[in-house]
């Protein structure tokens, strides 16, 4: 197995194949004919949303859980 992950690994010297990198960029850019700076604050925001997300969700359950819940134990018959 290990053989197999370092031939993985050897296969190039970066880390990502770059004709493919710009390949990917290229197709990006004429989908949504944007430029680098539009794609780099858009995919920021959604980074920045996710956990400020997490956040308000959890501030949210922390309130509703605090507050106090009436007595439901009791039924008629």
């Amino acid at each position: 197995m290990w053989t197999f992950l370092n031939s993985v690994a050897g296969h190039h010297a970066d880390a990502a194949d770059p004709e493919l990198l710009v390949w990917i960029k290229d197709l990006i850019d004429h989908m949504f004919g944007v430029g680098p700076w539009t794609i780099v604050v858009v995919i920021g925001v959604i980074l920045l949303a996710m956990p400020l997300g997490l956040i308000v969700f959890y501030l949210g359950q922390r309130k509703r859980i605090g507050q106090v819940r009436p007595n439901v134990t009791a039924t008629k018959r």
